[in-house]
């Protein structure tokens, strides 16, 4: 008897073992590959933008580069940053002046107005690389708060600009909005 149950309990274990592994078999395996997302429809806004509301996140090196021109310009070092400019450079200022022409040009004009500070001290609060996906071009956006002294006469202003970089990596443009505090 003891033989017979034996015998059972191992027909019986082994018919389960082998209803697992045919229920097993029998399951499809999962799909471990990751469905890619359909990209997301461009936003619609209320008003089309003139030039371009087709931005992604851009080349964090060309902050870099904008971030040392802030620091060279504060410690007169602007040549430094020379070679960061294309050989054609389009500024827009705060207080209205506009430049088109050479980057060595421009460089003799910002040399002599920084030359009329005393002290100069940025301190960048943002900024932001970005690229225009529609029109294929590079921007960095920074924000901060510039410190100026020039005769004796301290001032600040809350800043914003805009940096336009070429195909080659060079700025080619810069945009640049002021606020006195």
């Amino acid at each position: 008897m003891t033989k017979a149950l034996t015998v059972a309990a191992l027909l019986l274990f082994s018919v389960s073992c082998n209803n697992s592994k045919t229920e097993a078999a029998a399951e499809p395996a999962a799909d471990t590959t990751a469905a890619t997302p359909a990209p997301a429809p461009p936003h619609q806004y209320a008003v089309k933008a003139t030039y371009s509301s087709s931005f992604e996140l851009g080349d964090a090196n060309q902050a870099d580069k904008v971030v040392e021109l802030w620091k060279q310009f504060d410690e007169n070092k602007l040549e430094k940053g020379l070679d960061y400019f294309a050989d054609t450079v389009t500024v827009w200022t705060a207080d209205g002046w506009q430049y088109h022409g050479t980057r060595d040009s421009l460089m003799k004009i910002m040399n002599k107005l920084r030359g009329d500070y005393s002290a100069m001290k940025s301190v960048v609060v943002a900024i932001v690389p970005l690229k225009a996906t529609d029109l294929d071009e590079n921007w960095v956006s920074v924000y901060g708060t510039e410190y100026t002294t020039m005769k004796n006469k301290k001032d600040s202003a809350d800043i914003q600009e805009n940096w336009r970089f070429d195909k080659n990596g060079k700025i080619n443009m810069m945009h640049q909005y002021r606020r006195k505090k």
